[in-house]
């Protein structure tokens, strides 16, 4: 299956959020979402289920025959992260600060099995 959206653009009232875009994106191919974003990550993978659940709810209500999606109800965050099978919480030590080797001595630690 291949999701193509064409001149696609987001406005409330008159005024426009998102200019016309058009994207194609296939099964097995690696899609990257690039783009200005004015509510920082998260608000960005937000917009982006938000839209790709208006285009699954239409694919849906259109009825198709083959591998139709069927979305789930909106639900409460929390529900997933509280799953047995949910993604881990971010760590407080999630990005911790980056140490500079010298090359010889990350060589060395590498040949003596000290690093992977």
């Amino acid at each position: 299956m291949i999701l193509e959206l064409d001149q696609v653009a987001a406005a409330a009232g008159a005024q426009t959020h998102r200019y016309p875009t058009s994207v194609r994106l296939a099964p097995g191919a690696i899609n990257v979402l690039l783009g200005p974003t004015q509510a920082g990550k998260q608000g960005a993978m937000d917009n982006l289920a938000k839209e790709m659940d208006q285009v699954m709810g239409r694919l849906q209500r259109a009825g198709m025959k083959n591998c139709a999606p069927k979305l789930n109800p909106e639900g409460d965050p929390g529900k997933w992260l509280s799953a047995e099978h949910a993604p881990w919480k971010m760590l407080d030590n999630e990005r911790p600060k980056g140490e500079t080797v010298a090359y010889d001595k990350l060589l060395a630690a590498w040949k003596d099995g000290r690093v992977c």
